[in-house]
């Protein structure tokens, strides 16, 4: 093993000195052997330095995407402390590895901590989207989507139950619809939005309704979710609503809104977002609303014709619709 690894790993010994982050990224495409010596020494290192490293490797992950810590989250996965356990998991949500959906599977059953399973149970809907395009096989996408079909009716309005249900919105199930109108129909706003989030999953034209009537739902976080729904849906009878969520209170709202412009596409999203850049007042958004644009420029760039441009009434140019705040540089 590299010198300065064998450093890193006794430094995780001393639970007197902080985990040396800036040496983490060392931890990335670790070697077979690298790997055994990693997980020999990982559970002697105090509990409060592991959860520390599991921290930092999720943020230098996400801003570094040439790094890879997938081996050491995978060994995380049984560490004997929750908190582990769980940023483990978390850290994990790009891998596709049909061995990662079995053991994610059996953390969402037997997990000791709720949490633990909540966090598993919710990184599962991955497993169900790949299986939906073919890249998991049928039993194990089968074995996944029957243990949530029984959580979510049998916790229906508990967390477990909901994660479940949120995950399963990407399956094409047909018990699932089901499922998600009983959850809408809930007073519970944590389980109507559980359900507004499995329309948005689901791909059907079905939930385009709903959805748009929750953009104006009085609850801040039924409108975020019921934002993303649209996008996600790319329903292009929803951009309206979703301009004048441009001036909503709530900034989650807002920035859902911005995101889901771009999903749809069409002119009149542009316009909104090209506004916005010119605004000072989404200066802090600024990087949010280039990637929505550069999304939305590459839908316009595509030639298959299922994402061409077809627009119709909605394209109109009707400076009414815009909100008050894309006028305000004017």
């Amino acid at each position: 093993m590299p010198e300065d690894l064998q450093k890193l790993l006794d430094s995780l010994m001393d639970e007197d000195q902080p985990v040396p982050t800036l040496d983490l990224a060392q931890l990335s495409d670790l070697t077979s052997a690298q790997a055994r010596t990693l997980d020999k020494h990982w559970h002697h290192a105090p509990a409060s330095n592991r959860q520390a490293v599991m921290r930092h490797l999720g943020q230098l992950a996400e801003d570094h995407i040439e790094l890879d810590f997938e081996i050491v989250n995978r060994i995380a996965l049984d560490d004997p402390d929750p908190e582990v356990r769980r940023q483990a998991v978390a850290n994990l949500w790009e891998c596709e590895d049909p061995d990662l959906a079995r053991q994610l599977l059996q953390l969402a059953k037997g997990d000791s901590d709720e949490a633990v399973r909540a966090r598993a149970t919710e990184a599962l809907g991955r497993f169900i989207y790949l299986g939906e395009v073919d890249k998991i096989d049928s039993d194990l996408l089968k074995s996944v989507e029957d243990h949530l079909l029984a959580l979510a009716r049998a916790d229906r309005s508990g967390e477990l139950g909901l994660r479940a249900l949120e995950s399963l919105g990407y399956s094409s199930r047909p018990e699932v619809s089901g499922l998600i109108e009983a959850a809408y129909a809930s007073s519970d706003e944590a389980v109507k939005r559980a359900s507004v989030m499995a329309m948005g999953r689901s791909a059907h034209d079905q939930w385009v309704s709903a959805v748009s009537d929750e953009l104006h739902n009085p609850a801040p976080l039924i409108r975020e979710e019921a934002a993303r729904a649209a996008g996600e849906l790319e329903a292009r009878s929803t951009v309206a609503s979703l301009i004048e969520l441009l001036d909503d209170a709530k900034l989650p709202v807002r920035r859902a809104a911005i995101w889901s412009l771009g999903l749809i596409g069409g002119n009149r999203a542009e316009r909104a977002l090209v506004g916005l850049q010119a605004n000072e007042a989404f200066e802090e958004d600024a990087g949010l609303i280039e990637d929505a644009l550069d999304y939305l420029n590459f839908l316009g760039s595509t030639p298959d014709f299922l994402l061409m441009d077809l627009d119709g009434p909605d394209d109109e140019d009707d400076e009414e619709d815009l909100p008050g705040i894309l006028h305000a540089d004017e």
